[in-house]
């Protein structure tokens, strides 16, 4: 069975800093065995401004749920 985890790009499109709200933004994309391609854009930011969360890593982990479900699908 083909793996998905094996065959995700993942690329940031904007890193989180205090001048953009800590907003981070990544793409994924995924070549199909059958030639297609399938990818995405994610973005995550802080739930709260009193929270010291990672949200390039949020994003990423968004990003590469969205497209394993597209693909497996």
């Amino acid at each position: 069975m083909f793996n998905v985890l094996n065959s995700i790009s993942v690329h940031v499109l904007q890193l989180p800093n205090d001048k953009n709200g800590r907003i981070a933004i990544v793409s994924a994309s995924i070549v199909m065995p059958d030639g297609r391609i399938v990818s995405d854009v994610c973005s995550a930011s802080p739930r709260s401004p009193f929270e010291n969360e990672d949200t390039l890593e949020i994003a990423k982990n968004r990003v590469i749920n969205v497209v394993k479900q597209k693909a497996e699908s």
